[in-house]
């Protein structure tokens, strides 16, 4: 009698198993359902409040594809800590004004536009450009929907991938329209 008990028992833990089991497998397919793909050709807006998943995403990307150019007003050794990107598939700008090979003064956005444009021509792959808030406080907003223009022109002839992060605290409701017509968002 023991020994049935004990039985039934055991069926009942591995029932229990088998059905937490078909729970999370069910969850992870409703979560990869649910996440973002970036399609080659295409450019995506983040808003900055989810630029974590945002770019993690580009990351994951990059990862895949082995190339990738990432400028940010954060130095690179900051984007290293927060999101553990590929090593040496990245090349790392930033846009602080300072002088350097690596550095972009965010007023001149033809620099930017050459260097990224430069990138998707010759390698593909995946351009982000994090905290574009700072290019629209230091250029005019037409200067910057040119700027978007030139490089969703590029990214979509060159196959590559471009994902921008915003701050949209920075930006009117018109003005976030009219990025929207240039930059798929995604989060």
């Amino acid at each position: 009698m023991v020994k049935k008990e004990e039985k039934e028992e055991e069926r009942d833990k591995q029932r229990i198993v088998e059905t937490g089991k078909q729970l999370l497998n069910t969850i992870y397919e409703d979560e990869g359902k649910n996440k973002p793909i970036l399609e080659d050709g295409g450019s995506y807006l983040v808003k900055k409040e989810d630029s974590k998943e945002g770019i993690s995403l580009a990351l994951e990307k990059i990862r895949n594809d082995d190339r990738g150019y990432f400028l940010s007003r954060r130095k690179s050794e900051r984007i290293k800590e927060k999101y553990h990107p590929p090593r040496d598939v990245i090349t790392y700008y930033t846009m602080d004004g300072s002088s350097g090979k690596q550095n972009f003064d965010p007023s001149i956005l033809v620099h930017i536009t050459h260097s990224v444009t430069d990138f998707l021509e010759k390698e593909g792959g995946t351009a982000v450009i994090d905290g574009s808030e700072l290019l629209l406080q230091k250029n005019t907003f037409d200067k910057f929907t040119s700027f978007l223009d030139n490089l969703v022109t590029v990214t979509k002839s060159e196959d590559g991938i471009l994902v921008v992060t915003l701050d949209l605290e920075t930006v009117s409701e018109p003005q976030l329209e009219e990025i929207k017509e240039r930059l798929e968002s995604i989060f």
